[in-house]
């Protein structure tokens, strides 16, 4: 075997940002399709979290009527 073989199998390249957030957001779905307990929606991976539900407050309180 080569000696480069062995040294990157030793020190491995850390994950790209994008590699984390996909396991990240499987992670997230995995967790919520356990503790969905037969919500649907839940199960198929529609739902959103507390930050995206503050952005979405915070653009909906700057309209104007």
């Amino acid at each position: 075997m080569n000696l480069t073989y062995y040294f990157n199998s030793l020190f491995p390249k850390p994950p790209t940002e994008e590699s984390v957030k996909n396991r990240q957001n499987k992670a997230r779905q995995l967790l919520a399709v356990l503790y969905s307990r037969g919500n649907i929606s839940l199960q198929n991976g529609r739902f959103i979290t507390s930050d995206e539900i503050a952005k979405r407050r915070a653009a909906i309180m700057r309209y104007n009527f």
